[in-house]
């Protein structure tokens, strides 16, 4: 192979290139732009990915970011401090028998608790300082009971204890971590056969409440 003849390979390389270029054959130098590229959109997928579930998560927060500390739940409050007033009715069957919630729950001589009663009726009083999301398990705390998916009152859950609760009738699986709403009548039931226990019949408020 002659000088001449080594030359004129590399110019027809040369022009094979530039005969590539302007019909739109990807060259190499492309191809190793796109890797890169492909590999940004990877690593930013992984990114994106947690920041949109982080998102969804911080929406979930956001929502529930309303609910009532146990600060909120142990303070004393006064009639005067009062800004969220509602009412809500607790009814409890174990067994079939219907428990009593005591009167004066959440008050003593120095200290009315934003979530109180005044009688054995099951009407919780919600009467706070600030608009918050009280809970079940919020009364159960102020009456020094328990309420969770392990056991209500001194009663466990096992397989002939089933736990059902119910929000004006409608079956919820929410159970302490379920919110009171003005007016709405709920019901803890613990006994066999959940899926054929009937709820008591919703609370009749009284229009004065």
């Amino acid at each position: 192979m002659t000088t001449e003849e080594h030359f004129e390979t590399r110019a027809e390389r040369r022009a094979r290139k530039r005969l590539e270029r302007k019909q739109g054959r990807p060259s190499r130098s492309w191809w190793r732009r796109w890797y890169i590229m492909a590999g940004v959109v990877v690593v930013g997928g992984a990114v994106t990915i947690p920041l949109i579930f982080h998102s969804s998560r911080a929406t979930t927060t956001k929502a529930s970011s309303n609910r009532a500390d146990l600060a909120l739940v142990d303070s004393c409050t006064t009639d005067m401090a009062t800004k969220f007033h509602i009412h809500a009715h607790l009814s409890i069957v174990i067994d079939g028998k219907a428990q009593d919630i005591p009167a004066n729950t959440g008050l003593a001589a120095h200290c009315l608790h934003p979530l109180h009663t005044h009688d054995s009726t099951g009407v919780i009083h919600i009467e706070s300082p600030s608009a918050k999301d009280f809970t079940l398990g919020d009364f159960f705390h102020v009456w020094k009971n328990t309420f969770s998916t392990q056991a209500v009152l001194d009663t466990k859950i096992d397989a002939a204890h089933q736990l059902t609760v119910f929000d004006n009738g409608t079956l919820v699986a929410s159970g302490p971590d379920t919110t009171m709403r003005d007016r709405h009548s709920y019901a803890i039931v613990v006994g066999q056969g959940a899926e054929k226990i009937t709820p008591p019949q919703n609370y009749d408020f009284p229009k004065n409440l």
